[in-house]
C-alpha cells in the first residue's frame, strides 16, 4: 500500500514539474527570446531617434540665438559644429553624431574629418549603396527616418560592419543630423542572452528534479502527520466550543460599547457638518472670487458664488478661466501661482492680468495658500484674486508723469535717458549709426525779460510742437530742461545727413518766423553727433559731445 501510494504520488508530483520545465524552455526560446529581440531592436531605434532629437534641439537653440541677432549665421553654425563634434555616448563613449547638408556635402564627422567640406553624393558603402544620397532622399520625403548601410566600426576604419542610422533634417540651415547603432552589437547581445537562458534552463531543470524528489519524500511524511493532526483536532474541538461560548459573551459586551461609540461619532459628524456649513457661509460671504485648485492638473475643485459669477466653476482649468489659455501661465508674462506655491511651499502674492466675463483685461492681485496632505506634500492651493486695475492705472499715470515734461508733453531728462539707452543698445546690436541732435534756443532770456515768462513758455511749447511735427514717431524727442532740447534718431532716412537734418529744422524755423504778427523770433544753436557701432559709447557721452558742438556753434554765431 505504501509503495503504491509512493508510485502514484511521485508521478502526480514529478509530471507537473517536468511539464513546467518543458513549457518554460518552449516559452523562453519560442516566445520570450524572439519578443526580446524585437523589443531590443525597437528600443535601440527609439534610443537613436531620441538622441538625434536632443542634438536637433541643440541646433534649434543655437539657431534661435541667430534669429535674435545674438550670433551671425557663421558663428551659430561654427558653435553648433563644435558642440555636436564633442557629443559622445555609449559604454566606451565612442558613439557619435555627424552632419551633412542637402547637396550633400559633409559638414562634420568626428572620425572622418577627411570628408569634411567634400561632396559625398558619390560616396558608397561596400555594397554600392549611396548612403548620403539615401539620407537626403528620406529627409526630402519624410523630414526624418531610418537608413541601413555598411560603415566603419566607430573609430576603427579597417572594420566595416552593418549599421542602422536615424537622420533628421534641419531646414533652417539645410543640414541633416544623425547617429546610428551597429547591428553587430544587437546580435551579440541576443547571442549572450541565448547562452544565459540555456544555462538558466538547465539549472532550473536540475533544481526541479531535486525538488521533485524532495517534495515526494515530504508528501509521505506529511500524510502521516495529517492522521496525527486529525486526532489532535478532535481533542481541540471540545476545547474550542468552550472558548466560543466565552468569546460570545465578550462580543455582546463589545457590541454594547460599539453602539455607544456610534452615537458619539454621529454627534461628532453633526458638529463637523455645522462647522462645514459655517465655513461655506464664510466663503460665500467673501466679495471676491475664492476657489481651490488641484496642483497636479490645475483643476478648480471648489469655488464660491463670486468666483462662479466670473466663470470660475468647478471642473474648469484655472488658466482657461483667468487667461483664456490652453496651458498654465507663461513665466515670461505672468508667474504661475500654483508653480510658485509648490516650489516654495509657502503662501504667495502675485500680480496678474486676467480677463473678466466680458473679455476685458484687468489687473488682479492673486493670493495663493498651500494645502498639504498627510505626507506633507502640496496637493491643492487656495486662491483668491482682488481687482487692482485702478491702482495699476494710477501707477502708470505716476510713471508717465515721472518721465514727461509737463509743459511741452515731451520726455524729460529721465525719460530720454531711459529710452535712449535701450535704443542705443539696439543700434549696437543691429549695426545702426544713430544720431543725437542737441538744440538750444538762443534768445530765450530776451523773450522772458522783454515779453514775459508766459510768452517764454509759449516759445518753448512752439519749439516742442515743431520738433514733434518734423521728426518721426520712432525718434525720441526731449526737453532736457530750460531752453535745451535733444532728439535721438535711431537711423537716418535714405540720403539724409546730420547737416541736412539741422538744415531742415532751420528752414522750418525761418518759415515760422516769417509769419505775420509774431512778437519774437525762434533762433537756435545746434550740435549733432553720430553713434558709431564699431566704437560704442554711452548716451551720456553722446550728449556731452553734442552739447560741446552746440556751444561751439553758438560761439561762431556770436563772433560772426
Amino acid at each position: 500500500m505504501f509503495r503504491q501510494f509512493t508510485r502514484k504520488g511521485s508521478i502526480k508530483i514529478i509530471l507537473p514539474s517536468v511539464l513546467a520545465v518543458v513549457l518554460f524552455v518552449a516559452a523562453v526560446f519560442g516566445i520570450i527570446l524572439p519578443s526580446y529581440q524585437a523589443t531590443l531592436m525597437d528600443s535601440k531605434k527609439a534610443m537613436i531617434r531620441e538622441l538625434t532629437q536632443v542634438a536637433w534641439e541643440m541646433l534649434m537653440a543655437i539657431e534661435h540665438q541667430e534669429r535674435k541677432g545674438e550670433l551671425t549665421r557663421k558663428e551659430a553654425q561654427a558653435l553648433a559644429i563644435e558642440h555636436i563634434r564633442e557629443m559622445r555616448y555609449g559604454t566606451d563613449r565612442k558613439d557619435y553624431f555627424w552632419i551633412n547638408d542637402m547637396r550633400p556635402f559633409m559638414v562634420m564627422h568626428p572620425y572622418r574629418t577627411d570628408l569634411e567640406g567634400l561632396d559625398v553624393s558619390g560616396f558608397t558603402d561596400p555594397n554600392g549603396k549611396h548612403l548620403f544620397q539615401a539620407f537626403v532622399s528620406i529627409v526630402e520625403k519624410q523630414g526624418q527616418g531610418y537608413v541601413d548601410y555598411l560603415w566603419q566600426w566607430k573609430d576603427d576604419s579597417s572594420r566595416i560592419v552593418p549599421k542602422l542610422s536615424y537622420v533628421k533634417g534641419f531646414p533652417a540651415w539645410g543640414w541633416i543630423i544623425g547617429t546610428g547603432i551597429y547591428l553587430e552589437d544587437v546580435h551579440m547581445e541576443i547571442e549572450r542572452l541565448t547562452r544565459q537562458l540555456t544555462v538558466i534552463s538547465a539549472v532550473i531543470a536540475l533544481l526541479v528534479s531535486f525538488l521533485s524528489v524532495y517534495i515526494t519524500v515530504r508528501a509521505l511524511r506529511t500524510e502521516e502527520k495529517r492522521r496525527q493532526a486529525e486526532a489532535e483536532l478532535e481533542e481541540y474541538q471540545g476545547q474550542l466550543e468552550q472558548m466560543i461560548e466565552g468569546r460570545t459573551t465578550e462580543l455582546r459586551e463589545a457590541n454594547t460599547r460599539l453602539h455607544a461609540e456610534i452615537i458619539e461619532r454621529e454627534e461628532a459628524e453633526a458638529i463637523i457638518r455645522r462647522q462645514n456649513d459655517f465655513l461655506h457661509s464664510v466663503i460665500e460671504s467673501l466679495p471676491y472670487p475664492f476657489y481651490v485648485v488641484n496642483v497636479s492638473d490645475h483643476t478648480v475643485v471648489l469655488s464660491n458664488t463670486a468666483a462662479a459669477d466670473q466663470g470660475k466653476c468647478q471642473g474648469e482649468k484655472c488658466y482657461t478661466i483667468t487667461h483664456r489659455g490652453d496651458k498654465p501661465c507663461d513665466p515670461g508674462q505672468d508667474e504661475c501661482p500654483v508653480a510658485e506655491v509648490v516650489k516654495t511651499r509657502k503662501p504667495t502674492v502675485l500680480e496678474h492680468r486676467h480677463f473678466d466675463p466680458e473679455g476685458e483685461e484687468e489687473y488682479v492681485e492673486v493670493h495663493g495658500y498651500p494645502i498639504f496632505d498627510d505626507q506633507g506634500r502640496v496637493v491643492q492651493m487656495i486662491e483668491y484674486a482682488m481687482d487692482i486695475s485702478e491702482r495699476k492705472k494710477l501707477e502708470e499715470k505716476l510713471r508717465h508723469a515721472s518721465i514727461t515734461d509737463e509743459m511741452t508733453g515731451l520726455y524729460n531728462r529721465r525719460g530720454f535717458l531711459e529710452l535712449a539707452r535701450n535704443q542705443l543698445q539696439l543700434a549696437g546690436r543691429n549695426d545702426n549709426e544713430s544720431v543725437v541732435l542737441y538744440i538750444d534756443l538762443d534768445n530765450m532770456k530776451w523773450i522772458n525779460d522783454n515779453l514775459g515768462h508766459e510768452i517764454g513758455d509759449q516759445a518753448l511749447i512752439e519749439t516742442a510742437t515743431l520738433l514733434k511735427n518734423l521728426f518721426r514717431e520712432s525718434d525720441i524727442i526731449s526737453r532736457l530742461g530750460g531752453d535745451e532740447f535733444v532728439v535721438f534718431m535711431s537711423t537716418l532716412s535714405n540720403g539724409e545727413t546730420e547737416r541736412s537734418v539741422v538744415k531742415r529744422f532751420e528752414d522750418e524755423l525761418k518759415a515760422l518766423n516769417l509769419q505775420e504778427g509774431r512778437k519774437y523770433q525762434l533762433l537756435i544753436s545746434a550740435g549733432t553727433v553720430h553713434f558709431d557701432p564699431n566704437a560704442p559709447c554711452s548716451i551720456e557721452e553722446l550728449l556731452s559731445k553734442a552739447d560741446t558742438l552746440m556751444y561751439e556753434h553758438k560761439k561762431r554765431k556770436k563772433y560772426a
